[in-house]
């Protein structure tokens, strides 16, 4: 980056998820060029030095497939911790944007640097940094075995998967555990704001869910509605796979099989029965007075209230929260689920019987009888903080929220459910190695 340059934004850079040609033949000059740049790291490592390391330079205006692979290999030899993206205004040209993106990869003190150079090509380095702690740095040696072994790009990509590097200080854990909990919004399914899922793609999730269910326990542990939860369940049957049930509506949910093999929603017993009386009162007055009078609508949940006003209502979210407290008030109730931070705004309200995600997760945990130390979790928002407290080990797909990267212990190259697949694939392989 030249020193004239101004940033002038950060901002959440996609990887290109475009698929490579799997069956071209990996070229020996990148393959050399790779492995000269992981043993120059190697050595950096072991003299604890400060260095910068090309590992790919590319002049054209549209990077070839060399450098998908080569970005590819780096992120999932090294590892991804966190990244950040600055815009900048080139200094010979104002009206031309520049881009460079830092990505904090697992090795301490190692970075991986994407960015666009003058010439309108893009370049891709590994800056190294001192670490004044002398903690003994490992550079990925089985990264530079694959590559003087595979031939082409597939088999290249699959042995990667195979190394799953990403969890080197939790391996045994994951070997070990016993329960894996998934969240469903942008990790499964997307939100209402994204794409339809390919129904491909959920169909090989399904399908290796349903492989690593012969070796731990699957659960959703989501905020969504107990009813959409079944329907999600239901899906998955009808792709095969029956999973273990899910956690749902803050934790105040369980959805499981019963006796007939109907998905039955049960109570969270954790739950008081006066907080459970509350949240009913809630729904009783939203109802009554917000929602049979035409001002707004609801999610259709059981224990839990999602409430959003229509524009022209002429009243706030906050005015309906001191509402429903003037009620629970005036009946004697709790107004615990007030208290403890309603999610509220101008345009509506969420109220949870349940607290969190972790209530789901201890609730799970009992009827297993696992320890916290044998379940892995996947989510990708500061929603599923709670739930990655009460996991030893746990995962997010490259599309999450700052919040949820910087504690997982693996954070995929790949985005949502690509990202859900890729980390039950480096389950499965660390499980049955």
């Amino acid at each position: 980056m030249n020193e004239a340059d101004s940033p002038i934004s950060n901002s959440e850079y996609a990887i290109d998820q475009a698929p490579l040609d799997e069956s071209e033949s990996l070229r020996p000059e990148l393959k050399e060029s790779l492995s000269a740049v992981l043993a120059e790291l190697r050595q950096g490592l072991d003299q604890n030095i400060e260095s910068s390391i090309i590992a790919f330079r590319d002049s054209s205006e549209q990077a070839g497939e060399d450098e998908k692979l080569a970005r590819q290999i780096l992120m999932a030899g090294l590892g991804v911790k966190d990244h950040q993206v600055d815009v900048f205004r080139s200094s010979d040209n104002p009206d031309v944007l520049r881009y460079q993106e830092r990505i904090l990869t697992n090795i301490p003190g190692v970075e991986i640097v994407y960015s666009d150079t003058q010439d309108g090509g893009r370049a891709i380095s590994l800056a190294i940094n001192h670490d004044p702690s002398g903690i003994v740095r490992t550079s990925p040696t089985d990264i530079e075995r694959v590559l003087r072994t595979t031939r082409t790009r597939g088999e290249f990509i699959k042995s990667v998967e195979a190394f799953g590097g990403h969890w080197n200080t939790k391996q045994e854990q994951v070997k070990n555990a016993q329960l894996l909990s998934i969240d469903i919004d942008e990790c499964i399914y997307p939100g209402v704001d994204r794409r339809a899922p390919d129904d491909e793609t959920i169909q090989m999730l399904a399908n290796k869910l349903g492989s690593l269910s012969r070796s731990m326990k699957i659960i959703l542990n989501t905020n969504r509605s107990a009813p959409e939860t079944v329907r999600v369940l239901e899906d998955f049957e009808r792709r095969g796979v029956i999973l273990r049930g899910a956690m749902t509506e803050g934790g105040a949910i369980m959805i499981e099989k019963n006796a007939d093999g109907q998905w039955e929603m049960k109570r969270n017993p954790d739950i008081l029965e006066d907080e459970w009386q509350a949240m009913q009162v809630c729904l009783e007055v939203v109802k009554r007075e917000y929602i049979d009078t035409n001002l707004g609508y609801a999610e259709p949940k059981v224990s839990a209230l999602t409430f959003n006003l229509h524009r022209d209502s002429g009243t706030t979210g906050h005015q309906v929260l001191a509402r429903i407290r003037e009620e629970l008030v005036e009946r004697g109730l709790p107004t615990t689920m007030i208290d403890r931070g309603a999610d509220v705004s101008e345009g509506g309200l969420q109220l949870l019987a349940g607290v969190d995600k972790a209530v789901g997760m201890r609730y799970i945990q009992h009827l297993e009888g696992v320890s916290k130390e044998e379940c892995i979790s996947v989510g990708d928002s500061k929603g599923d903080l709670p739930m990655f407290k009460e996991s030893g080990v746990n995962a997010a797909p490259y599309n999450a929220a700052r919040d949820a990267k910087l504690v997982a212990d693996y954070y995929s190259p790949f985005d949502a459910e690509y990202g859900v697949l890729d980390i039950a694939n480096q389950i499965e392989t660390i499980k049955t190695r």
